[in-house]
């Protein structure tokens, strides 16, 4: 909890990499829980590392499957002020996803951030991306 504490408090003062260690430290102390992981996932995101952050998504979720509705909303996580480099990350992330819109990888990730930020679209980008998963991406459920 400490570590993921420091991690938030970096997150808060977009300083992405440190962020990033306090939370792998988080998760190594508590590798049976989701939070660490879903922050991992999110500063990956932040640092356009998404094939790292689809792991840590995929962990998160298995992990703790309440987080689907108990997860922290990007404002309660980012800060209202940092509203401007979440929605940076959010184009940035739709680019990606724009540049092969066949790869069910980019359609969850796009799914899992329109989900935590409560927009309905999420579960199309599932709903398609298990289908070009040939229905087998259990993290799609």
């Amino acid at each position: 909890l400490e570590a993921q504490s420091r991690g938030d408090a970096h997150l808060r003062k977009q300083e992405w990499s440190q962020a990033f260690a306090d939370y792998r430290v988080a998760m190594e102390a508590a590798s049976d829980q989701g939070a660490p992981h879903l922050r991992l996932a999110l500063t990956s995101l932040m640092q356009r590392r998404y094939a790292t952050a689809i792991p840590h998504f995929q962990r998160a979720y298995h992990l703790d499957p309440e987080l689907v509705t108990t997860a922290p909303a990007l404002t309660d996580l980012f800060g209202e002020e940092n509203n401007l480099a979440v929605v940076a990350m959010q184009q940035q992330l739709i680019d990606h996803v724009q540049a092969d819109i066949r790869d069910p990888d980019r359609l969850y990730l796009l799914g899992v951030m329109l989900h935590l930020i409560g927009d309905p679209r999420a579960r199309e980008m599932f709903e398609l991306g298990f289908r070009l998963e040939n229905g087998r991406g259990e993290h799609f459920a």
